[in-house]
């Protein structure tokens, strides 16, 4: 059985949802990310570019299903430039979700959709540029 699904998001577009349940320090999704240099960031068709981030200093373009793991201003996972991680138990059927802004998504300006109780609102995260 699959751990996790990609289906329609309340919060946004599409978003992975855990099929099953998940433990606090299970990884989530491992591999579907591959670290770019600033030459290849540039040479990304636009489109591709909303699903970059820069973690650790890394530039990182983010593969299906990674890049549909949506924002969360009370996530329940981590990412990192390999993987998403489980940063409290996940039910089965529950959207999977990151802090876009301790992901430094760079240039991002999103109004937040999380409808969690402690939701920033607008999400500003300065371009690298």
């Amino acid at each position: 059985m699959e751990r996790i699904v990609v289906k329609p998001s309340p919060i946004h577009g599409c978003g992975v949802f855990a099929a099953t349940r998940i433990e606090a320090g299970e990884v989530i999704v491992d591999g579907c990310r591959e670290v770019l240099s600033n030459e290849e960031v540039k040479a990304l068709p636009e489109e591709e570019r909303a699903f970059l981030a820069v973690m650790d200093g890394q530039n990182v373009l983010f593969h299906p299903p990674a890049r549909f793991v949506n924002h969360s201003c009370n996530p329940n996972a981590r990412g990192s430039d390999s993987r998403d991680v489980a940063i409290r138990v996940i039910e089965a059927g529950e959207e999977i979700t990151v802090d876009y802004v301790a992901e430094q998504v760079p240039g991002l300006k999103l109004k937040c959709n999380c409808k969690a109780p402690t939701c920033r609102g607008l999400l500003i995260v300065p371009s690298h540029e």
